[in-house]
């Protein structure tokens, strides 16, 4: 996947349906529909693709710190909480 590349398709097939359906007082509220449910799903993706990556940032970390087993540094070392 590569993030620039999708988004542009995307945002090109947003920019389609703009030209296609201008904003008017008629479609404003199926317009407020289909922003609310596109960054619904554009934030869910974002937050799960955050916690992907704060955990693949803890494993490295815990490895690095010697913890063989990848499990989060406790005060015991190499012990999991």
């Amino acid at each position: 996947m590569n993030g620039y590349k999708e988004a542009s398709t995307i945002d090109n097939e947003i920019n389609k349906l703009l030209k296609e359906n201008p904003l008017s007082e008629e479609n404003a509220l199926e317009w407020m529909r289909f922003t609310r449910t596109v960054r619904s799903t554009l934030e869910i993706i974002e937050e799960c693709a955050k916690n992907k990556i704060d955990a693949k940032t803890e494993l490295i970390a815990s490895e690095k710190s010697g913890n063989k087993k990848g499990y989060p540094n406790t005060e015991e070392s190499g012990k999991r909480q």
